[in-house]
């Protein structure tokens, strides 16, 4: 896997939420994602939350390149 990570933030209750950009076409969404599968270009950007001991409690593919750092961005601070 190639995966970039640009950016990681705790929410309040502890859990980790990382986002960043990835050529992967398998692990990264979960049941019922916003996207769930690569939007078929080279790379798309990630949102992927972890709780506190590292169990991800869900993840989605969310935008495709060049655009994923800004959208990523803005769908991590609008997600629950």
């Amino acid at each position: 896997m190639n995966e970039d990570v640009n950016g990681l933030a705790l929410d309040g209750a502890g859990n980790i939420i990382v986002v960043g950009g990835t050529p992967s076409n398998a692990g990264i969404a979960s049941v019922g994602a916003h996207q769930t599968a690569l939007s078929g270009t080279d790379r798309d950007g990630f949102i992927i939350k972890f709780n506190g001991t590292g169990g991800r409690l869900w993840g989605t593919w969310c935008c495709r390149e060049p655009m994923w750092p800004g959208v990523c961005a803005m769908q991590r601070t609008t997600s629950s």
